[in-house]
């Protein structure tokens, strides 16, 4: 049998970036735990609806919720 693990979740929108971030349950926004994804909201062309990217690149568990909006995303 086996177990999904479960994590703390945020999902912040702020004009065209939803941002969402997943960490251990406990964790502090301030800590370098989370991987942290930005959705752009609004159409990229006419072929895209939704273009996801990841902090720095990576999905790792090691960015800061807090910093998401000055995060480099790719």
């Amino acid at each position: 049998m086996s177990l999904k693990k479960v994590y703390t979740r945020r999902i912040e929108t702020n004009n065209d970036f939803t941002y969402i971030g997943e960490a251990e349950v406990g964790s502090e926004e301030n800590e370098p735990v989370w991987r942290i994804s930005r959705l752009y909201n609004s159409p990229v062309d006419a072929f895209t609806d939704l273009a996801i990217s990841w902090a720095e690149g990576n999905s790792n568990f090691d960015k800061i919720w807090d910093n998401r909006e000055t995060i480099n995303y790719l």
